[in-house]
């Protein structure tokens, strides 16, 4: 385990002690209680037993088939799309309901529920890039894709200053949208009997954390000339 995992560990288990309490879970407060005060005194070395038993007590009071408790691997890497996104988020805090959305569905296993929130936090980014060349939003990813290249095409045949310096931003943004489009072309959004995978909503998650950090980070600001 990573050193910054405690933290991690200590988020998940309060949300278990949580839903424990509120249910009248009494065996699981009481592991979840104690598992907290042995992990502020074991250190890291102690989380995956400790966690293995939470996730133990939880079973045996609810029973395996009616419980929705995330494993400690998925928990820690719900906590690292919400950090890798988290830290650009003051340019754009609109976002914020929908990164933790898309990272605690991925954390419970909702894998169908994590790819919503993800493509509406991407979508809400990409209608940024369209605004910022003058290209209208276009709801079909490809046709976006295609506005996008033509658009950069046609302001690279006589570049402005202004365009010059963006211009390897806009031309490695296509890859990115193509990367996420090709992640997505799952039918499970559109279709009951199919749904996403484990590894693939950690793809879409991980190839939008990347395209937020992108576009947070280096989208200009306002509408190019």
């Amino acid at each position: 385990m990573r050193a910054d995992d405690g933290a991690v560990f200590n988020s998940a288990v309060r949300m278990v002690l949580a839903l424990a309490v509120k249910s009248g879970w009494d065996r699981t407060v009481g592991t979840c209680t104690s598992a907290l005060a042995q992990a502020a005194v074991s250190g890291p070395s102690a989380l995956r037993s400790l966690s293995r038993e939470v996730i133990e007590a939880v079973c045996r009071e609810t029973g395996k088939a009616q419980i929705l408790v995330a494993s400690v691997q998925r928990v820690i890497d719900s906590q690292r799309f919400f950090d890798q996104i988290g830290q650009h988020i003051s340019r754009f805090p609109q976002i914020f309901d929908e990164m933790y959305l898309a990272s605690t569905a991925y954390g419970f296993g909702l894998y169908d529920a994590a790819v919503f929130h993800a493509m509406r936090l991407t979508e809400f980014l990409l209608k940024q890039v369209a605004s910022c060349v003058g290209v209208p939003y276009a709801p079909s990813w490809d046709a976006l894709r295609q506005k996008l290249s033509k658009e950069i095409d046609r302001r690279s045949a006589t570049p402005s200053k202004e365009w010059k310096e963006c211009q390897p931003f806009f031309a490695s943004l296509l890859f990115d949208i193509q990367s996420i489009s090709r992640a997505c072309r799952n039918p499970a959004l559109h279709d009951l009997t199919t749904h996403y995978s484990q590894d693939e909503a950690h793809r879409i998650l991980t190839a939008v954390a990347g395209l937020s950090k992108h576009i947070c980070e280096e989208l200009p600001e306002g509408v190019l000339p």
